[in-house]
């Protein structure tokens, strides 16, 4: 709930102390972390959770997590360099999206430990921990913007403070599961790469499609549009945040179930799940379409009555977007993840094609409408994939 609300939060305090300047460039800049992050991530969380017979060790989980995000890394500098040097990025802007890629970047990191936390049996212990430096950095930044203090200057200083919880928490909590000491075995970590290359690719055009709809106003309109954008879009983006935890802590369970052979409960579990993200979506679209905009309207300062429609359509986004990345679970468990690439390549493909004319003619509405229907094409081929796999599989056995 903390990770779900962070950014949301972050931005109702920069809309009230800053400018909506500052909230544009916040937006993208977060977009952007999350992209960057989610290339570190290699999309391994779910495989490492899944590995409930321990095939990897955790120091080879470890080695590759550390050559993904120096990647990750290395990606975004010669990203911010390439709009440097052609002048669409001012100096003030590329320092803020740098600090705050930092700062998502310990999630990446971070992530592999916890990951294999969950593995043992303990995400209690991870979610603990991520909570608490969550909560803590974000109330820094969220303070020193209160004092008025720049973007630029609080985001170093929220990142600064981010850095020491994580490895604090890091250092007082892994000895009890005595990772260290294990001989890392390079096939192996090679390995890991290999298999969770299609589970990278998926992840990380999972979050540019679901973030494209920003990117495509960073690149056509300005900042004073993408902070519009990105308060209506705040709760879509809630949405999918609140389903992942709601499902994270069943997928060492489903992962069990698919390695035992109980097919049906398996496919029961994954159709349960289902039925959660449906639920909790109509409910946010009918709080949002009653009380949706006033309140935000009041929490970030701006009338944003003119946008109802395309905060209805952003909340319907959000609520398959959440679909599809669940999806990738199961998908994930059922060693069946080479087929979420082809679906996201598509979607960001068409993303592209199709922002590059809704976005510059019909503005924030184009936007809208961008985010819905590309959503929607993914989670009707994720679910063919899913569907596919288990029937076929259960065929199989008979």
């Amino acid at each position: 709930m903390i990770n779900a609300g962070q950014s949301a939060l972050i931005l109702i305090f920069i809309s009230h102390f800053l400018t909506h300047t500052d909230a544009g460039m916040f937006t993208i800049a977060f977009a952007l972390a999350n992209l960057f992050s989610t290339m570190g991530r290699y999309g391994v969380r779910n495989y490492q959770v899944t590995d409930v017979q321990e095939n990897s060790r955790f120091g080879e989980y470890l080695r590759a997590r550390l050559y993904t995000v120096t990647g990750a890394m290395a990606i975004m500098l010669a990203y911010l360099a390439f709009q440097a040097a052609k002048g669409i990025y001012s100096v003030e802007k590329i320092s803020v999206l740098f600090v705050i890629c930092v700062w998502k970047m310990i999630d990446a990191v971070e992530d592999v430990y916890y990951g294999m936390y969950q593995q043992r049996g303990r995400l209690d212990i991870g979610a603990k921990c991520y909570s608490v430096r969550l909560m803590l950095s974000t109330a820094v930044m969220c303070a020193l913007l209160m004092c008025r203090v720049s973007l630029l200057v609080a985001s170093i200083l929220a990142t600064v403070i981010s850095i020491a919880l994580a490895v604090a928490f890091v250092r007082l909590t892994i000895g009890q599961f005595q990772a260290s000491g294990e001989a890392v075995r390079r096939e192996a970590v090679r390995h890991i790469l290999r298999v969770c290359l299609p589970l990278f690719v998926g992840t990380t055009l999972s979050i540019f499609v679901g973030n494209s709809p920003k990117y495509m106003i960073d690149w056509y309109m300005d900042e004073g549009t993408q902070a519009i954008f990105g308060y209506i879009m705040m709760p879509a983006f809630v949405i999918m945040v609140l389903n992942q935890f709601i499902y994270q802590p069943i997928i060492r369970g489903l992962g069990e179930l698919w390695q035992s052979g109980n097919r049906p409960q398996f496919v029961r579990r994954v159709m349960l799940q289902y039925l959660v993200v449906f639920a909790v979506t109509l409910l946010v679209i009918a709080g949002g379409y009653f009380a949706g905009i006033p309140l935000l309207s009041l929490l970030y300062n701006i009338d944003l009555a003119p946008y109802k429609t395309e905060f209805i359509l952003l909340l319907l986004g959000g609520g398959i977007y959440a679909l599809v990345n669940f999806i990738m679970v199961p998908l994930t468990a059922m060693r069946f993840q080479n087929c979420i690439p082809f679906g996201f390549a598509g979607a960001a493909v068409l993303s592209v094609a199709l922002g590059s004319v809704f976005v510059p003619s019909r503005g924030i509405f184009g936007a809208a409408c961008l985010y819905l229907a590309i959503n929607l094409m993914l989670a009707i081929y994720l679910s063919g994939c899913f569907f596919y796999r288990a029937m076929r599989s259960d065929s199989a056995r008979r």
